[in-house]
């Protein structure tokens, strides 16, 4: 996590096309890149688990509340149908970590 970091914002996703999505999760990621100097987020993907856990899941790193206010284009709305989107924010406690 970069230093300036405060804020972690988690976003799942159930998609109907697995190899489609992961196609165009590296397609959007390198024009971003391209674009923006880096991408915005890093990817993973879920092996297993049941019909209701996610397939993929996106992490992104915000240095405080005000950054997330910040207008940006998302992208999948424009490429492909998702299934079901959901998100977490989890805030950086300096007293709790190690």
């Amino acid at each position: 996590m970069d230093a300036d970091s405060q804020l972690v914002w988690v976003t799942f996703f159930r998609v109907n096309d697995s190899r489609t999505f992961s196609r165009i999760i590296k397609d959007v990621t390198a024009v971003m890149t391209e674009k923006e100097g880096e991408p915005r987020g890093y990817w993973y993907s879920f092996m297993g688990g049941g019909e209701n856990d996610p397939d993929y899941m996106v992490s992104r790193t915000y240095p405080n509340y005000a950054a997330l206010d910040v207008e940006e284009d998302g992208p999948f709305k424009m490429y492909m149908d998702v299934d079901a989107t959901w998100s977490y924010i989890w805030e950086f406690n300096e007293e709790l970590s190690n």
